[in-house]
């Protein structure tokens, strides 16, 4: 509500920005729900993979799939 007043922002701009929030916090703990019901055991991120460990991965064409760059090109 501050840096609504401010910004000397409209109504409609304060709200809109509410809202964006709400979802936002809704939708980060829906994927925390979700990842606390699959009882996976830890989470990883794809940085954190050991591609020594695994040689036979190849290691661009997975970089390359996690871009997602390949969407654009469809």
């Amino acid at each position: 509500m501050e840096s609504a007043a401010r910004r000397d922002a409209s109504f409609i701009f304060f709200l809109d920005q509410i809202l964006r929030l709400q979802k936002n916090v809704q939708e980060d703990k829906a994927v925390k729900r979700r990842v606390k019901l699959s009882h996976l055991p830890e989470m990883k991120m794809l940085e954190e993979f050991d591609f020594d460990f695994q040689p036979s991965i190849n290691r661009k064409q997975i970089q390359e799939l996690s871009s997602l760059a390949f969407i654009a090109r469809v």
